[in-house]
């Protein structure tokens, strides 16, 4: 350890947290290192001995935590071994000198290595891991390293780099000792975690989530969850109804609120809590999923019922009439994209089409027309997509030559055997001119809207057209009906639960092509529908919201009936 004797002289305790952000670390609050040894804490009070690991250390937050809790909780403490893992020298020596006032009980030993490759071959020695890992996605990493990383936990895609270090944790875990973890929460509801959450499972007994969302515990645009779990020591996995779940968001409820002094005292009672200024919606149940590698979400038996019953009243899903697209990529926005062709010297190219962004959202009816258009080279010959030649479009051919050196810097393009002129997602040329639902992603309330004037959509937007009306020649209006329900919010906030800052929900593909659909030939669709097309012709601001709550209540009693 000589280099850390080196180091030490040169310690000034934060002046590496810039850096360390870079790395993906965010450093644990003192409540929250609490809250996670108060979890814990009861596994340990007849302990004699105890060995703690922290994978990813930072500045020693929950080790200093844990190991005060111990000496307070437990007399018989006799010695706390504390195992500290990080690539960074002054996290180390930050953690060391943290602990040294309670050395000889606390026997403390660092590691400046990567934690991961540690424990690859490791004896399981530990009773507790307590970790607050970095956060890093993998496609911002080495693909060499991303695609080792997804063979050797038999993960799939862009996982994120606290997935690895919480399944390598069981590898120094004794049989039944205890993984205390708090990351994002995005591994709940995102596709591709969909193995991770199965890993998971098959790891470990979960005991306990506790989901912070929005509430701002950490200075990024992380939401985190604290898990509880041991390692299983035989392949029979724990009901998922005994993982207990507990989340809290802020919300702009008009509700009176019940004070609180704190996060963490919000936690355990459902309703709405006061911290200070802020209001924070507490909810409480238990996981639910459908199998581990679906979505995980708080359920509640009420939800659970309510659920049962609107999937009994399921005709077909959204996906059963369509699929869902996202709009149009270029990854050069700046060239394709304008709103202003009359700065071009030689005037609006003829490819440019009007262009559907988020701007233009609304519900039921665009807020606006397209403000902008977007140069569109390519069409269908023969059922085949393919690009437009530009030399029967001379405006075009001749802006896009302007620019050819850098539409040419993207060599995936060119590497797929494709033109340089061409868009990165072009979607399917054909389509276009169809009616067709678009909807935006980051929304607080589902705002989807038709366009029945062919125009394209923009990569921000996703969008789906009627492909099998399964009989029902008006399904695109029921669908809108639908999708711009509360009943949607509801069954989203069900199943789903993708919640960012704000309480803004994300309507993406994976989740909106799961929406469900009643019986189309019902009493209550065909009352949608002709509400649907009523709210779609009418201006009145009043006439918009009575017809919008009369299709909430007809979308209710179909799915509920």
């Amino acid at each position: 350890m000589l280099f850390l004797e080196k180091m030490e002289t040169k310690l000034c305790r934060y002046n590496h947290v810039e850096d360390r952000k870079k790395e993906g670390a965010h450093y644990t609050p003192k409540f929250m290192a609490d809250f996670m040894s108060n979890l814990v804490i009861d596994s340990f009070k007849d302990h004699q001995e105890i060995t703690v690991v922290d994978p990813a250390v930072g500045d020693g937050a929950l080790l200093v935590s844990f190991v005060e809790s111990v000496i307070k909780e437990n007399p018989r403490i006799k010695s706390i071994k504390v195992l500290a893992y990080d690539l960074n020298v002054e996290c180390l020596l930050i953690t060391r000198t943290r602990l040294q006032k309670y050395r000889p009980l606390c026997d403390i030993t660092l590691h400046h290595i990567d934690f991961i490759e540690a424990v690859r071959e490791s004896e399981p020695i530990a009773d507790l891991v307590i970790t607050n890992p970095p956060y890093v996605r993998t496609q911002n990493m080495d693909g060499g390293d991303t695609r080792k990383l997804n063979e050797e936990f038999s993960l799939s895609g862009y996982t994120d780099l606290y997935q690895p270090f919480l399944l390598s944790s069981a590898r120094i875990l004794k049989d039944d000792g205890i993984l205390c973890s708090i990351t994002s929460n995005r591994f709940l509801t995102i596709k591709s975690a969909a193995l991770f959450r199965q890993a998971l499972i098959d790891t470990y007994d979960i005991h306990g989530l506790w989901d912070f969302g929005d509430t701002g515990i950490f200075d990024a645009a992380v939401l985190p969850i604290v898990m509880k779990a041991t390692k299983r020591s035989a392949k029979v996995c724990n009901s998922k109804n005994n993982t207990t779940f507990f989340s809290l968001y802020k919300t702009d409820s008009k509700e009176t609120p019940k004070p609180a002094h704190s996060l963490v005292d919000c936690l355990g009672e459902e309703g709405l809590r006061c911290v200070g200024s802020t209001l924070i919606q507490s909810s409480s149940g238990y996981l639910g999923y459908s199998e581990p590698k679906d979505v995980w979400t708080l359920r509640t038996n009420d939800t659970e019922e309510w659920l049962n019953t609107v999937h009994r009243n399921t005709f077909i899903l959204f996906r059963d009439v369509g699929k869902v697209r996202v709009g149009v990529k270029s990854n050069a926005d700046k060239i394709f994209i304008s709103k202003d062709w009359a700065q071009s010297p030689d005037g609006k190219p003829e490819l440019a089409r009007p262009l559907i962004t988020r701007h233009a959202g609304g519900r039921y009816n665009p807020s606006q027309p397209p403000i902008k258009s977007i140069i569109y080279p390519h069409r269908t010959v023969n059922g085949q997509k393919t690009s437009i030649p530009l030399e029967t479009f001379p405006i075009t051919e001749s802006y896009l030559n302007r620019h050819k050196a850098a539409l040419e810097k993207r060599t995936y393009l060119i590497n797929a055997g494709r033109n340089w002129w061409e868009l990165w997602v072009p979607q399917s040329p054909d389509l276009w001119k169809k009616p067709k639902i678009v909807f935006r992603d980051i929304v607080e309330q589902p705002t989807f809207w038709a366009d029945m004037e062919g125009h394209i959509v923009n990569g921000e937007c996703y969008w789906m057209i009627v492909e099998r009306d399964h009989g029902f020649s008006d399904m695109i209006w029921l669908i809108l009906g639908i999708a711009n329900s509360t009943f949607i919010e509801r069954y989203y906030d069900s199943v789903f639960n993708n919640k960012l800052y704000g309480n803004k929900r994300r309507f993406i593909s994976q989740y909106v092509e799961r929406f469900p659909i009643p019986n189309p030939h019902s009493k209550e669709c065909q009352q949608i529908v002709s509400m649907v097309k009523k709210r779609m012709n009418t201006t009145s601001s009043a006439k918009q919201t009575e017809l919008e709550l009369a299709i909430d209540a007809a979308v209710e009693k179909a799915f509920l009936k």
